[in-house]
């Protein structure tokens, strides 16, 4: 699958505080075989900031590698005997994942409501409120 290399891109909506700064190469991922592509194209070798919902990140220069959005999106639950299994893409907004478990009765996350992110981001940031955090809830990661 191809990959969009797209140039002189506007960062003002990808990050929180706003700030307009400029990516000199910006791809967005939103299929799991682009992420691939991206790896075969050697991007992952050169200078890259992986991008998930800016709340963490304050541009103050144009960015010269290559930001890389991550936008894969899905969320599923798969039962297996009494237990629950969520699957959510990277680039699911984590309250979104927070608020697909709370609507199905799934409990656990509802501690961590209206915390910023995207669910990728949320191992790295190991997001947490009130006494729980991101990896109590973690069984497994993987790339695609």
């Amino acid at each position: 699958m191809h990959i969009n290399i797209q140039s002189a891109i506007s960062l003002k909506k990808y990050n929180t505080f706003g700030i307009e700064e400029i990516a000199t190469n910006f791809i967005e991922i939103t299929d799991p075989i682009q992420l691939l592509s991206a790896f075969e194209a050697g991007i992952f070798e050169k200078d890259f900031l992986t991008l998930g919902g800016g709340s963490n990140i304050l541009f103050t220069k144009p960015y010269q590698g290559y930001i890389i959005k991550i936008n894969i999106k899905g969320i599923q639950a798969t039962t297996l005997k009494q237990d629950i299994f969520i699957t959510a893409s990277a680039g699911e907004i984590w309250n979104d994942l927070v608020w697909y478990c709370i609507n199905n009765n799934y409990n656990g996350l509802e501690n961590m409501a209206l915390i910023p992110g995207t669910v990728g981001a949320s191992p790295v940031q190991n997001i947490g409120a009130y006494g729980n955090r991101t990896h109590e809830y973690l069984l497994q990661l993987r790339s695609f």
